[in-house]
């Protein structure tokens, strides 16, 4: 078996993931599966199998292209994520062939700080260049309008409440212009709860 298309560490990355063997015959089924090992490294973009034939019997040949380096990272969308929690996630990516297994892990932390902080986001997009730039496009729910509706104990239709709108709204932190947090919603919920004028609050985006 010989692989072509890259030389040094990644050639042996390559060699390390394969199980061929000389001097055993091999299905199609199981060429193709040791071509899923090497694509399972995380360090190609393209993987090709090709039988040569030689006196000895048939070379497998696999033909592969490496990732490129990660050079830069251009983000999009973020408005609650800092800058520095993502370079924190790529640093040790920088300047070395990409490795999908560690990019994806990354991008799922990036996916989790959101998480742990009800704040409603997420990495929708990674697109990385030939020259190895990649654009990283965030998704945050950004309120666009806070509005109150007070409604009827039995039919739960909308109704005019007796207390002024200004009131209750004063006492919510959410604004419009912010990416919707479900904490800072909760804790909304809390402070219009405890002014004790109404029997059930919740906050609803839309």
């Amino acid at each position: 078996v010989q692989i072509k298309g890259v030389t040094g560490e990644l050639e042996q990355v390559a060699k390390d993931a394969i199980a061929l063997q000389p001097n055993f015959a091999y299905t199609l089924e199981e060429v193709q599966d040791n071509v899923v090992r090497v694509f399972d490294t995380g360090y190609f973009a393209t993987c090709q199998p090709i039988a040569e034939d030689t006196r000895d019997g048939v070379r497998v040949i696999l033909k592969v292209t490496a990732n490129p380096e990660l050079r830069r990272l251009v983000v999009t969308g973020a408005n609650a994520l800092p800058q520095r929690v993502v370079e924190d996630e790529f640093q040790e990516q920088y300047s070395k062939t990409l490795n999908y297994k560690s990019f994806k892990r990354a991008l799922e932390r990036l996916n989790s700080w959101y998480e742990e902080r009800g704040i409603f986001g997420q990495v929708v997009d990674a697109d990385l260049s030939e020259a190895g730039e990649c654009q990283l496009k965030v998704q945050e729910a950004v309120v666009s309008k806070v509005t109150l509706r007070v409604l009827d104990r039995e039919s739960g239709d909308p109704i005019k409440g007796q207390t002024k709108p200004h009131v209750i709204m004063r006492q919510l932190s959410t604004r419009p212009g912010q990416v919707y947090n479900l904490r800072q919603a909760r804790r909304d919920i809390d402070a219009v709860y405890s002014m004790g004028i109404l029997e059930d609050v919740n906050m609803l985006p839309q």
